[in-house]
């Protein structure tokens, strides 16, 4: 799978490979000073070969050459750059190495101040310009990329001078490059035989880390390569045309695919060579994984982007790079145990036991997430939903857990939370996909179906046959959980779930039974005397008040609301549990415990009833967009809506549609929340019928701007609402239909 460099030669304008001709014959020498012709070479993939130019609506572009090598631009766009920026409102993926943002085969680039446009090969130089999606050939700017910043910005005003090397000068660079890229790639070649003749041998470990760091150095000289092609794009495309500079870059980014899956699957075997399968691991030995695995999830980022990259413009798939091990969910998994390794040394060192209970909490939500693509269409966006929300909370938790101010461990938590957030996005993009995937769909799947299905997992390399798996919800202290079980008989026939520990897949970490039509955590409860009991129910009940008094203090902070609920229903929960027990419980001495009783029921509905409130008002942040707080607040009639505007006209021509608005109030105090908008093609639309991802809440600060100025603060590092979260289904919309009338 190796992939071919590109192929040594002399830099031409009118071949589609580099080799054999000589500088005399090329007319774009820079050492001829005519005006450059146009050249079939440049034509965009897809495209017939020598289409003539349309000079009635090209505008005449040159590029002149001095003997230095310089070049004199002119470009006589007939419109600025403003006129070709794109609708704010069209979802563009991520952006590749050359800044491109592909969609359905058209590339859109970021232009300076927040916007994007199409660009398209201009036939007449073989440049990038700015086009508009009715043209036949691009009438725009010139625009250049900065491999820096990823942006592409207009080539400079017309008779400013445009450094372009001479292909003397870029051919003897290249060369450089080639040469160093096959003697790195020769010598790991030597090195990968001395360590697989060592497998299992006393001296594998040492082989393996000369593999490693010899591989290090292969991918830098690829990258050096690959920063070439970038930092001189326009002399290269000038020379080679499109099709042959694409095709040049394909292969580098092929090679630097191919170097980082050696690179990391040296290094996952030298780590199992120190720490082997069911050991003891040590505080120290998890702190040394800790590190390895942060460095393999920056390769693990960077292999990820290429593959996206390599999957978009070719006709592999990822089966094709399944040779090389290659799974997009890994990165997720290995987070995840690097998660487990970080806080089991934070553990230790501050002697506590919460981020433990908090890194296998955040293990559960991923490996739920792993097989996502595997479960039913219709349970996804519920599934995401609440893993999401799973997701919040665990990281609010480690937000707010204690540590030293500035100490080393307030850096391991502020790195937690980072790559938790890290997957936060990625949860939140993932959901984005699936809307956009039902679109079309009359009725979004609804947040509050029931979650209780088998499937079958992806099977994945190095790992046992997958068998069938239960995905459920349960409901712990008053909050449902996405999880994944075996199901099984108990010993009295009763149904139930075993979840594995996601670090020790043989060992059963929770069992759960169904009480109530739901999933449920199964204890055991052991016998204890009256007497006993009756001594624990009063040590709880005395510290309802201050179980309350946190959890206020909790809500001040603004803690995720589920963390507080969480928190208090378990209280609850225990006060529930010695009930039946006291009742139970042997009592010759015929001792009165009801008032015991009732107290405990009492204190176990105050705190169920004050979590819930607690709820409540978190969720009423008027600065946090969810479609599920909306219909858990209207569940409870919490909210008052009202349409405040009724189909105002929007656009022009074939953009033209109609907007009605809607005012989400607290029902109690008549605080106005959130605004919801829906988008109509006509006037007269049912309301139900509103555009595909055309509902969406807004918070009253963003009510009146649009997904432009979200745009323009993402790209500035700004914080911003992520515009997913505003896409409203037609479950949801209806709810809000039927409050308004």
């Amino acid at each position: 799978m190796s992939p071919k460099l590109p192929a040594k030669g002399t830099l031409t304008s009118n071949t589609p490979t580099r080799a054999t001709q000589s500088s005399s014959s090329n007319p774009r020498t820079p050492n001829n000073p005519q005006t450059v012709v146009a050249s079939s070479s440049t034509s965009r993939p897809g495209e017939t070969s020598g289409t003539p130019v349309r000079t009635d609506l090209q505008p005449r572009v040159t590029v002149s050459r001095s003997p230095t090598g310089a070049a004199m631009v002119s470009k006589s766009a007939r419109r600025p750059l403003e006129d070709y920026w794109i609708c704010a409102d069209v979802r563009l993926p991520a952006a590749d190495t050359q800044g491109f943002r592909i969609v359905k085969g058209r590339r859109y680039v970021d232009v300076p101040d927040g916007h994007s446009v199409l660009v398209a090969i201009d036939p007449d130089m073989g440049l990038y310009r700015a086009t508009l999606t009715s043209e036949r050939d691009p009438s725009g700017p010139v625009l250049q990329l900065d491999p820096q910043s990823k942006i592409w910005r207009p080539l400079p005003a017309s008779g400013e001078t445009l450094l372009l090397r001479s292909a003397d000068d870029l051919n003897a660079e290249l060369d450089g490059h080639t040469k160093m890229m096959d003697e790195s790639a020769a010598l790991a070649r030597e090195l990968q035989s001395a360590w697989y003749a060592l497998n299992g041998q006393e001296g594998e470990r040492t082989a393996i880390v000369k593999y490693e760091v010899q591989y290090h150095r292969h991918l830098a000289a690829v990258d050096k390569c690959l920063d070439f092609y970038l930092r001189e794009q326009i002399s290269l495309l000038l020379y080679q045309g499109i099709t042959t500079y694409e095709a040049d870059l394909f292969k580098i980014q092929l090679r630097r695919f191919e170097t980082l899956c050696r690179i990391m699957r040296a290094g996952d075997r030298r780590k199992l060579i120190d720490m082997p399968p069911r050991t003891q691991v040590t505080p120290e030995q998890h702190r040394s994984n800790a590190g390895y695995l942060k460095g393999k999830l920056a390769l693990l980022r960077k292999r990820q982007i290429i593959a996206d990259e390599l999957l978009h413009k070719s006709q592999y798939n990822q089966n094709a790079f399944s040779e090389w091990g290659y799974d997009p969910m890994e990165i997720h998994k290995d987070t995840a145990d690097w998660m487990q390794s970080k806080c089991q040394v934070l553990a230790a060192e501050q002697r506590v036991s919460s981020p433990l209970y908090l890194s296998l909490s955040f293990s559960e939500t991923t490996l739920a997430f792993l097989d996502v693509d595997a479960i039913p269409l219709e349970a996804r966006i519920p599934v995401l939903s609440d893993l999401l929300e799973q997701c919040t909370s665990i990281k609010n938790s480690f937000e707010h857990l204690e540590t030293p101010s500035g100490s080393v461990h307030a850096s391991y938590r502020q790195e937690i939370v980072d790559a938790i957030s890290s997957f936060e996005n990625t949860l939140e993009d993932r959901l984005a996909l699936y809307h956009r995937d039902l679109e079309s769909v009359p009725l979004l799947p609804s947040s509050d179906q029931s979650i209780d299905f088998d499937f079958i997992p992806a099977q994945r390399a190095n790992e046992p046959e997958s068998m069938p798996t239960r995905m459920f919800r349960s409901k712990h202290n008053g909050v449902h959980k996405i999880r994944l079980g075996r199901p099984r008989r108990g010993a009295a026939d009763e149904e139930l779930m075993d979840v594995m520990h996601p670090h020790k897949p043989a060992e059963i970490l929770q069992t759960y039974e169904r009480r109530e039509g739901e999933w449920h955590r199964h204890v055991a409860t052991p016998k204890k005397s009256l007497s006993k009991l009756t001594t624990e129910a009063e040590q709880h009940l005395a510290m309802s008040d201050q179980y309350l008094r946190e959890a206020w203090q909790k809500e001040a902070a603004k803690h995720n609301a589920s963390g507080i609920v969480d928190e208090l229903v378990t209280k609850a929960i225990v006060l529930d549990d010695l009930i039946p027990q006291i009742e139970k419980a042997p009592n010759p001495s015929a001792i009165n415990v009801g008032p015991v009783v009732q107290r405990l029921r009492q204190d176990s509905q105050r705190l169920r009833n004050d979590a819930e409130a607690i709820r409540i008002r978190l969720f009423k942040d008027k600065s946090y967009l969810s479609a599920d707080r909306v219909v858990h607040l209207i569940s409870l009639d919490e909210l008052r809506v009202k349409r405040i505007q009724r189909r105002q006209p929007l656009g022009k021509g074939a953009n033209k549609e109609f907007l009605d608005t809607y005012l989400l109030s607290d029902r109690h105090t008549g605080e106005r929340l959130w605004e919801a908008h829906f988008h109509y093609p006509e006037a007269g639309t049912p309301a139900r019928d509103f555009n595909d991802r055309g509902g969406h809440l807004k918070t009253l600060d963003q009510a009146r701007k649009g997904v432009s100025s979200q745009r323009r603060d993402e790209q500035a590092g700004r914080p911003h609402v992520a515009i997913w979260r505003l896409t409203l289904d037609r479950k949801t919309a209806q709810k809000i239909f039927d409050l308004a009338s």
